[in-house]
Order: structure tokens, then sequence, then C-alpha cells
């Protein structure tokens, strides 16, 4: 199969599935209302579960020690990791995912380690961290294996959402707290992030967390797919039954690498297998991409129109490569539309015009704002992307003719 739908889908962050979680004028998911099976869940959690998982039930506030921190026993800190958070739990301070990463991967250590340090975290507090999106692995379980890669022992994710908090009567409020600027320092955990010689060596078994319309475009050889969201269940991880079900694919607990476009979907799946025992480290397509070979191709032009675009509207979108040594012959060509914070909003199967023009249409059915397209070419196997290759604005509605 070829590279190309994956490659289309590594600039999106991982929001495809999980749009909402980024657009502001729509309840992201983990933001609905769970609170009828909290109680269910809590009480199906085995220890080893409630090691990593937080019970909203076992959160108590301290009286008077809201100012100096996050003011819950236990925790040091309570870490919102929301894009977009309408209110947050009262004394939480707020670092969103995305500062975390730069073009689909994870910042360079140094500068993780920065933003932590400048929120007031140092790598001896006992964190708490949730977001508005564990359902899509966008936010808290990502975050969760990125402090655990930083070595990062004292971190918790809360096991439900701002609903669930809020049924319990704990406080709430609009604004994040800030802390005192501190100092962070990393002790890094290596064995949680896969290189690609140890993927493709065959010591581990390879995990494909993507839905499986993408697995079953194209996926790392030999790979099994587990997709993240058949480990959870109204927006929380599955009980420890229902995991070891869906894992009996596994055949013992071998060394397992879990991946998905950037790896950020992954860290659901990982997460759960960190739950259930295995020995399990992250891992991502963009890199396994990263490592293969280039197509030699140039891309001369590409435009849309109309441009600016109303909402709703369909636009054309237009690319022309410069040919090199007859690669367009048998192009595979595709268009990938990301919004600001680099989510994946659409994307567009091109058809050849003619020669060396490809084209198709998109349908902007999003939020006014400023679209990024990336394009992707492939030809037998072998695929080039062209980052960014254009912005378009996406106006309010298109109007209607008077009748």
């Amino acid at each position: 199969m070829l590279l190309l739908v994956t490659a289309v889908l590594i600039s999106s962050s991982l929001a495809y599935y999980c749009s909402t979680c980024f657009d502001p004028g729509i309840t992201p998911q983990i933001s609905r209302s769970m609170t009828p099976n909290a109680e269910a869940a809590a009480s199906q959690r085995s220890s080893s579960f409630e090691e990593v998982l937080a019970q909203v039930s076992g959160i108590k506030p301290v009286p008077g020690a809201a100012s100096f921190g996050s003011g819950y026993s236990g925790y040091d800190v309570v870490l919102d990791v929301s894009l977009n958070a309408p209110e947050r739990i009262q004394g939480a301070i707020s670092i969103p995912f995305d500062r975390f990463m730069s073009e689909g991967s994870l910042k360079p250590i140094s500068e993780v380690a920065k933003i932590l340090g400048d929120a007031g975290i140092k790598e001896t507090d006992s964190i708490l961290v949730y977001g508005q999106c564990l359902s899509c692995g966008v936010n808290s379980a990502h975050v969760y294996w990125i402090l655990k890669y930083l070595g990062h022992e004292k971190v918790k994710i809360l096991d439900g959402g701002i609903d669930d908090w809020k049924a319990a009567k704990l406080p709430v409020e609009t604004d994040p707290r800030i802390l005192p600027k501190s100092t962070y320092t990393p002790r890094l955990r290596p064995d949680l992030l896969a290189t690609y010689d140890y993927v493709k060596s065959g010591k581990a078994k390879i995990v494909d967390a993507r839905p499986f319309e993408q697995y079953g475009m194209v996926s790392i050889p030999d790979s099994l797919n587990i997709p993240f969201d058949q480990i959870l269940i109204n927006g929380r991880i599955k009980d420890e039954a229902e995991l070891k079900d869906r894992f009996s694919v596994l055949e013992g607990k071998l060394p397992v690498v879990v991946y998905s476009d950037t790896g950020t979907q992954g860290a659901s799946v990982w997460l759960a297998m960190e739950l259930m025992g295995y020995n399990a480290s992250l891992y991502s397509m963009k890199d396994w991409l990263e490592h293969q070979p280039r197509l030699d191709i140039e891309l001369g032009e590409i435009r849309a129109a109309p441009k600016p675009s109303p909402r709703g509207s369909p636009v054309k979108i237009t690319a022309i490569f410069e040919e090199a040594k007859n690669a367009t012959t048998a192009i595979v060509c595709t268009a990938t539309i990301n919004n600001a914070t680099g989510s994946n909003m659409g994307r567009v199967r091109m058809k050849r015009v003619s020669g060396d023009m490809f084209s198709g249409i998109w349908n902007a059915n999003v939020f006014p704002g400023s679209y990024s397209i990336t394009i992707v070419a492939s030809k037998d196997g072998v695929a080039k992307i062209f980052q960014n290759a254009m912005e378009i604005e996406i106006t309010g509605f298109a109007k209607t003719k008077e009748k």
C-alpha cells in the first residue's frame, strides 16, 4: 500500500478524530456529562489502576491552601492541559497541550523543561493532570507520557472530566492560577520512546493505535491494530477485564511499541498497556516516514479558489508539480487542511487534470479562520510532503440569494 494516506495525517497533531477538542464553538467530548457512569467506573478500578488514575471521590480540598498551590490533598499542582476551557478546576495552572509540540513532534527536552519550570512546576512535585479530551488521546494521556518520559515520578491523571468534578461539588473557576517560576530538571527515561531501529528490529510487538480506516490504508509492516477508541468508554480507560480481553491478541507480555500519526492518539493505548503491566513504549508514524526513501519531485505552484473562501463553500485546490525524472507518471496526490493548532480538518484526494496538474474539492465546513494546506505526492510507496504549502482564509457563511 502507498504511504500517501498516512503521510497526509502526520501534520494533524491527531485531532482529526476529535476536532471538538479544539473548536471553541463545540462542546468537547470529555466535557459531556458522564457523571452517571463515574461511580460505576470507579468501583471497577483495581489498586494498580488507582495508582495512576485519580478518582474524583478521593480528592479532598485543603481548607485555606488554594492560594498557595492546588489546595488538594496529595497534590502540589493540578495541571490543566486543555486547549479551550471555559472553566477549570480551582487552583489549576494551565499549560495547553500544544505548547509541548512543534510540527507534530515533541519539542526538544530543554524547551519542554523550561515550559514546565516557567509554569512553576518542579520535578519533585506531585501532579494531577487533566484535560478536555482523554477520549481522543490528545491531552492528558499524552502529557502523562511526556512527564513520565522526563522521569517525573509523582503524577496521576484525573479519572473523569470537569462535569464529574462539579458533580462532586468540588470548586471550579474561570482563570488559571499563576505560580512563581521554578526550575525543572528532567531525568529522561529513554525506554519509553521507541527508535526507528528498535521498531524495525522485530524485538517488540508493534501496535497501531489509529482507527481501522487508517490502519487498513497503510501501516508499519507486521503491526496489529488496536484503535485508541476501543480501549475507552465514556471518556475513561476501560476496566481491567475488558482491557485483558482486548489485548489478548498480543499473545503474552512481550515488549510493545504503540504508534499513531505523531504518537498522540497512541498515548491512550500506551497508558492502558502500562496499567495492564506491559513493557510499552511510544512511537510515531511521522518518524517512520521520515526514514523512508524520498520522492524526487518538486511542487511548482499551488492555488485555491475562491480565496478567501466563505465557510461551507466548495474550495478548489490545485497543485502543479515540476516534473523530475518523469516522477509525475502514476503519481497519487492528496491535500490535507489543518487549522491554526495543527489539527487536521479534512483531506482531499486530488485527480490529475492534465500533465503535472492535480485538482480536488474541499468543502470548507469549518470555523472562520486561517487554514494551511499540505500537499502529499506518492509513487510506488514513496511519498514526499510539502508542508504548509499555502494558507487560506475562511470567512463567515456565504451569502444566499434572495428569492
